[in-house]
């Protein structure tokens, strides 16, 4: 028997409970069908009703000095004497632990589960008002989530911890299907940063934690088939922001590091062309130019937030069709970010220096310095500004210097969304580089691969770093979940259907495969399904 897909979507089921629960609707609800199968039984991963359970939570990270304990004084519910908490003191001091003031507790799981058959991550926590509360008269944000079997991350959500609040709170955060990694999970994870010189804490942070809690997907209903749909393929480099994170970063980075405009005689332009962006219904989808300078380890693919001195071109796409970029840097700040987003004098130093607008995202963006301090901005549709980079900063950004180009989704609703670039220019710097990604081939034959003399992959998922040949027909993409389908193509609805052999890939809330031009049927039409045999 054979089932074909049919259009279908659904929403993961939400859950939500007392004043902090209600808030997490906006900020966590993710959509995506949920999974086929379905777990008979809530899971509860930490009572601590002996205090033998405490033992399996612990620091991961984090500077701030973390005490984690077993307290058979505090429970919830307040009334049953046969339970307790775990009792977390977290010694927050943002004078002296700067951008790592911040905490990271892991519970421990005996062993590795699959939580895409629950519906949500359910916890209690009750926080002492007496905790320390930033600027903004909250106790800080709060983010949760899973560590997978690779000791990656993958976050469910977070939010800002009320500074009024009082007794015990329930917090559900949904798990979406569409989520990477659910079936490699080992640990539940809670993280609070504190690092921001303008926003973070000083002071012992006391909060209760109880009743961790997989609720069971009880949903008897159907799975609905997956969506199928062809999309035109872009032939370039295709960048996609595949890991399922809201702020994954996705970057090429240059081999040479002779990339300065500082002290350089002309002109010195670094120039990005891209062929494809997200639509509007996926804005601030974010393309950017990372600037480091001296030797960054050859992994690092979070220079913006963990290297001291960074230019950042901020490039991203309004609701409208529209775009902007924005040039920001920072010095002398390791492990934080504040300073690129600092306009005001009076609340230190500046690192947000210009922006322009743009009727589209799809273009060439180009950033000219001439001389040390004055640049300009060019978007595509040739708009411009000029601003002056402080020249007491400049210096710290001679030679040796690299450059990165790179994604961001920035809001989970684009995560799978991807940016096509046509060419990469940077012109007037020691070592020149012009690339417009076709490629060169392998020593061993095949296609032609990302030039290795010119750039290195530094991607928190390097399989989403695509070369797409010039050959690449389509992008055929379904829906998830996907279980048993495969893709096939005919050159007629009544021919024998043939399976698609390459590569499949994942993306986010989908699932994908590049097909060359090689690869179509010989005809007039070509037709594509997904098919279930039963």
């Amino acid at each position: 028997m054979t089932t074909l897909a049919k259009t279908a979507v659904t929403t993961a089921p939400l859950r939500a409970f007392g004043r902090w629960g209600k808030q997490l609707l906006a900020g966590l609800a993710l959509a995506g069908a949920v999974s086929g199968a379905q777990a008979q039984e809530n899971l509860i991963i930490s009572d601590f009703n002996t205090e033998e359970s405490a033992a399996a939570w612990t620091r991961w990270w984090g500077a701030a000095p973390q005490t984690y304990s077993w307290d058979g004084a505090v429970n919830d519910p307040p009334t049953d004497p046969n339970s307790g908490s775990l009792k977390s003191v977290i010694d927050f001091d943002l004078a002296t632990y700067g951008g790592d003031n911040q905490f990271a507790l892991i519970g421990a799981l005996p062993e590795t589960i699959n939580a895409g058959l629950y519906t949500n991550l359910v916890m209690n926590i009750l926080w002492d008002p007496s905790s320390p509360k930033t600027p903004a008269g909250n106790h800080g944000y709060l983010e949760y989530g899973f560590r997978n079997a690779d000791f990656s991350q993958t976050w469910l959500g977070g939010m800002n911890v009320p500074g009024d609040v009082t007794g015990w709170q329930q917090i559900s955060a949904p798990i979406s299907a569409a989520l990477p990694k659910l079936d490699q999970v080992t640990g539940v994870v809670l993280k609070m940063w504190s690092g921001d010189p303008a926003n973070g804490m000083t002071g012992a942070a006391t909060f209760w934690l109880d009743n961790v809690t997989l609720l069971a997907n009880t949903n008897t209903a159907p799975v609905p088939p997956p969506t199928l749909s062809l999309v035109q393929a872009q032939p370039g480099l295709q960048l996609f922001a595949s890991a399922g994170a809201q702020y994954q970063r996705q970057n090429v980075r240059t081999v040479d590091n002779g990339f300065s405009w500082v002290g350089r005689s002309g002109p010195v332009s670094y120039s990005i062309t891209t062929r494809s962006y997200p639509d509007g219904t996926h804005s601030g989808f974010q393309t950017h130019l990372f600037l480091v300078p001296s030797e960054t380890p050859p992994t690092e693919s979070s220079p913006d937030w963990n290297q001291p001195n960074v230019v950042f071109l901020e490039i991203g796409n309004n609701a409208n069709g529209g775009a902007y970029a924005n040039l920001r840097y920072k010095t002398n700040q390791p492990n934080g970010n504040s300073m690129y987003y600092n306009a005001n004098p009076d609340n230190g130093p500046v690192g947000a220096l210009g922006s322009v607008g743009s009727a589209t995202p799809v273009g060439t963006w180009t950033l000219t310095f001439t001389g040390d301090t004055q640049v300009t901005l060019t978007s595509p549709d040739g708009s411009s500004t000029t601003m002056e980079f402080p020249v007491e900063s400049a210096a710290l950004f001679a030679d040796p210097l690299y450059a990165f180009v790179g994604v961001q989704p920035n809001q989970l609703a684009n995560i799978g969304q991807s940016v096509v670039f046509g060419e990469v220019k940077f012109t007037g710097m020691a070592t020149p580089l012009t690339d417009n990604f076709v490629g060169v081939p392998p020593e061993e034959g095949g296609p032609n691969q990302l030039d290795p003399a010119k750039w290195g992959v530094v991607a928190e998922d390097p399989a989403g770093v695509y070369l797409v040949p010039q050959d690449a027909a389509y992008w055929a993409w379904w829906t998830l979940p996907a279980t048993g389908y495969s893709l096939q193509q005919s050159s007629s609805l009544s021919a024998t259907w043939q399976a698609i052999t390459e590569t499949t890939f994942r993306a986010g809330p989908q699932e994908g495969v590049l097909l060359p031009s090689s690869t179509l049927p010989v005809g007039a039409a070509n037709f594509y399904r997904l098919n279930k045999a039963e």
